[in-house]
């Protein structure tokens, strides 16, 4: 409420004291009169008397009439700015909902220039990775962790909100064993650990629910605890840090599974194209092509440079769960770094 509004306002208010003090005093004047009446001087004759008291009387009453009108009209004034207060108040929420929804829209639309950045930067990345033949193993991943910080600073800097924590995950499936090994991830506001866990195709991880079903092109889980029973492999922290997800197959040439990559949020339906938000669905399903898209990008490279089998990635991943979470490591992994090669 403006100061002036305020002013006027309180203006209102004290002319109702004022007229509610001139009524009280008129009422009281008149009791007093009526008790005074029988006490008047004998010397007065009675009917001068009578005459007098109904003037006065006539007078006061007059009076009260024309305050008790003046108090109902600002009576109804008091009443009719209130209205009009609520209602600006009402207007005054409306808006302030609009200019919060604005910006949470506008945000959304400028999140879409950090994912088509990094979108171009994994594009360069399969330039460099594919137009280069003499490059090694290692050459080749720092190039698609290069690529992959790159996504997840987009994420971090442009998409996740206050409190959230972001993940971004590419795990590396083992035919051989069932498994999926963290292949290159960034989880640093989670997880301590330097390689996340091994996951076997038959568990409920969202990961794995990926593999078991690959006639779909992505899965977005609004709610993974609730969406999917609780993992074997699971922590105690999982239902609060990894609440919803996007998941993304990556096959072979032959159409086989090979890995997944993964973004997750602690945030409930963040990726949820569903809601009664239309703009934010639309964001959504940009984000998600965008994801394909990257998902895509990585497809052609493991096919191009490792097109049969996943056996190289496989054995520098096992050594380093060895160097970084030898718990991680089972027997069968354990043989499958024996068998393969590099």
């Amino acid at each position: 409420m403006s100061e002036k509004l305020k002013q006027y306002r309180l203006n209102i208010i004290q002319g109702k004291i004022t007229l509610d003090g001139i009524d009280e005093t008129i009422v009281v004047i008149i009791s007093i009169l009526g008790i005074l009446s029988p006490f008047a001087p004998s010397s007065i004759p009675k009917f001068t008397l009578f005459i007098l008291i109904t003037i006065v009387l006539g007078i006061l009453i007059y009076i009260r009439f024309f305050v008790r009108q003046a108090y109902k009209k600002i009576e109804a004034d008091k009443n009719y700015l209130d209205e009009e207060v609520l209602l600006l108040k009402e207007y005054a929420h409306e808006l302030e909902n609009q200019q919060r929804q604005t910006n949470l829209n506008f945000r959304l639309l400028t999140q879409i220039q950090g994912f088509v950045a990094a979108l171009d930067f994994m594009l360069d990345c399969e330039k460099n990775i594919l137009n280069n033949e003499s490059l090694n193993f290692e050459q080749v991943r720092r190039l698609l962790e290069n690529a992959f910080f790159s996504i997840y600073n987009s994420l971090h800097n442009n998409f996740e909100d206050y409190q959230e924590k972001i993940t971004l995950a590419l795990y590396i499936y083992s035919c051989e064993t069932g498994k999926f090994l963290d292949f290159i991830s960034y989880k640093p506001y989670i997880s301590t650990q330097l390689k996340g866990r091994v996951w076997d195709k038959n568990d409920d991880a969202h990961i794995c629910y990926v593999a078991r079903h690959p006639e779909h092109t992505e899965f977005i889980f609004n709610n993974i605890n609730e969406d999917l029973p609780t993992p074997m492999n699971a922590a105690k922290t999982d239902n609060e840090n990894y609440v919803s997800s996007i998941s993304i197959p990556i096959y072979f040439n032959n159409k086989q599974i090979r890995a997944v990559l993964s973004v997750t949020s602690n945030y409930i339906n963040r990726f949820d194209r569903k809601s009664n938000n239309v703009f934010k669905n639309q964001c959504n399903t940009i984000l998600i092509s965008y994801f394909q898209a990257i998902a895509q990008i990585i497809e052609i490279i493991l096919n191009n440079r490792f097109p049969t089998n996943n056996n190289a990635i496989l054995w520098h991943t096992i050594r380093e769960y060895l160097s970084k979470r030898p718990d991680q490591v089972t027997d069968d992994l354990k043989t499958l770094l024996e068998n393969v090669t590099k």
